[in-house]
């Protein structure tokens, strides 16, 4: 095989070959940026906040009782999503900060007036 014939097989398969490894990079790139710890922080933060929305509105019971629910739920979701190395102990300072917005955001009721006749 010559080199012009070489160079007219390159010709040829630039095509077919070019689109694929662009497409396999792209694939590459999004795996890499979705484990950087920062991606991770915010994946896990969105799933314990949504963790810890549907347990507010699904179980009627203690506040202990719907953290437990909410950590069951925050980390089986995350099992299923690939993220196998969050800690309880991280999972639960992430509820109860969750929590403490959700109370913070909570208009205060104001006081009843009373009056007197």
């Amino acid at each position: 095989m010559t080199a012009e014939q070489v160079y007219q097989w390159v010709l040829v398969l630039i095509p077919y070959v070019f689109p694929l490894l662009t497409a396999g990079c792209a694939v590459l790139y999004k795996r890499v940026i979705a484990n950087l710890p920062q991606n991770r922080q915010e994946l896990i933060h969105k799933v314990v906040t949504t963790a810890v929305q549907a347990v507010e509105q699904s179980v009627n019971a203690a506040p202990q009782d719907k953290k437990l629910a909410a950590l069951d739920l925050a980390s089986q979701v995350l099992r299923e999503m690939g993220v196998k190395k969050a800690s309880t102990t991280v999972l639960s300072t992430m509820i109860e900060q969750v929590v403490y917005a959700i109370n913070q955001a909570k208009p205060l009721t104001p006081p009843k007036r009373v009056t007197i006749k």
